[in-house]
């Protein structure tokens, strides 16, 4: 895994900030280190669970933890990831101690950013720009930083767990 060094910070952040990075396809996002569980190489094999929702390749078990495998370009409906899982690189985040999710990336590195010049996510103009933390430019492009607790809820409102709880709730 390649390491490099930019001039690009999190807004309100005073210190470097290292950016684990997925590649996927032309398109480059991110996610700060702290949220990184683990990096794996994809295959058909580790999928349990095959999925018929555009976004969720599959679900894989990772240390006792059921952990939905996403595509990033089909949950934004910006693309979709191509289908060959094997030549592909999951990188899995944890939110709040408990949620995971995997990413599939076809190139996984990380970034230093110091503080300068990352950009706030837009407040018009752009679809899901609740999931978008901060952007920002490194060598290898554009680099959009993303908030996994949104992704999770991104997910789980297509997948419809979030409709099945409110109903359980609604019955309680």
């Amino acid at each position: 895994m390649e390491e490099r060094k930019n001039e690009l910070t999190l807004p309100g952040t005073l210190l470097e900030q290292k950016i684990i990075c997925a590649k996927i396809g032309k398109e480059i996002y991110g996610f700060k280190i702290e949220y990184l569980e683990e990096i794996i190489k994809m295959s058909r094999k580790k999928l349990v669970l095959p999925s018929a929702l555009k976004h969720l390749k599959g679900i894989i078990l990772l240390k006792g933890n059921i952990v939905p495998v996403i595509d990033i370009l089909s949950l934004f409906e910006i693309g979709a990831v191509d289908d060959d899982i094997d030549t592909k690189i999951g990188i899995v985040v944890k939110v709040h101690g408990e949620k995971y999710i995997c990413i599939i990336a076809d190139d996984v590195f990380i970034e230093t950013f110091s503080p300068a010049s990352l950009a706030e996510s837009p407040k018009i103009g752009i679809k899901y720009k609740e999931a978008i933390e901060g952007i920002g430019k490194s060598s290898k492009g554009i680099i959009i930083v993303l908030k996994p607790e949104e992704i999770i809820e991104r997910h789980r409102t297509l997948s419809g767990i979030k409709l099945e709880e409110k109903l359980e709730q609604a019955k309680s």
